[in-house]
């Protein structure tokens, strides 16, 4: 199949991100409430033909790879290119790899968020036990956010504008019952995260 036609990529062979205006449009790691009729996904490897191997497939299917656009926007791409050629091996494990980590670092703020609910709810039994968990989670938070900034592959930009959403996420947790986790919000809003 020949590619004449391609979007822009980077020295790795990666699509690039769009604009800050244009960012909203990523699916970075949950679908919509509900599926708006004029949005659909967009892969932006494409055709999937091209992406056969269990890696490339991967790496195409990841959630970071796909996007919410309009209707008429996607035809629009699909008439534009040909498609994108298939990024090297190397490229494309890197890329998930650090993907990894930002969606454990989505994990671990979740984690506090349900820890906050629970409480907030009265299933907390065991304080201290819990309070240890979190400070686990929010150590490992630490970590993961220090790792994104030192991403090598996966676009930085998308990478801190997924860190910033999801501080956003703990800043609206209902009631901060335990002190540890009001140190973890506090601590997450330190983070060098900013774009």
């Amino acid at each position: 199949m020949s590619l004449e036609r391609v979007p822009k990529t980077n020295s790795f062979g990666l699509v690039l991100p769009p604009s800050q205006k244009k960012i909203k449009y990523l699916k970075l790691f949950f679908d919509p409430d509900a599926k708006p009729d004029s949005a659909e996904t967009h892969h932006k490897y494409w055709p999937w033909t091209l992406y056969s191997s269990d890696l490339a497939r991967d790496f195409r299917e990841h959630p970071s790879n796909m996007v919410w656009i309009l209707h008429s926007h996607h035809r629009s791409l699909h008439h534009q290119f040909d498609g994108v050629p298939v990024p090297p091996d190397e490229v494309m494990q890197t890329y998930l790899d650090e993907a990894y980590l930002l969606d454990s670092l989505e994990i671990c703020i979740r984690g506090l968020r349900d820890v906050n609910n629970s409480f907030y709810e009265g299933h907390v039994r065991h304080p201290r036990a819990v309070e240890e968990h979190c400070q686990e989670k929010l150590e490992t938070i630490k970590l993961r956010v220090e790792q994104v900034n030192e991403f090598t592959v996966f676009p930085i930009q998308i990478a801190r504008f997924a860190g910033q959403q999801l501080v956003e996420q703990a800043h609206k947790f209902e009631a901060l019952p335990s002190q540890i986790t009001r140190i973890a919000v506090r601590q997450l809003a330190e983070l060098p995260i900013a774009v």
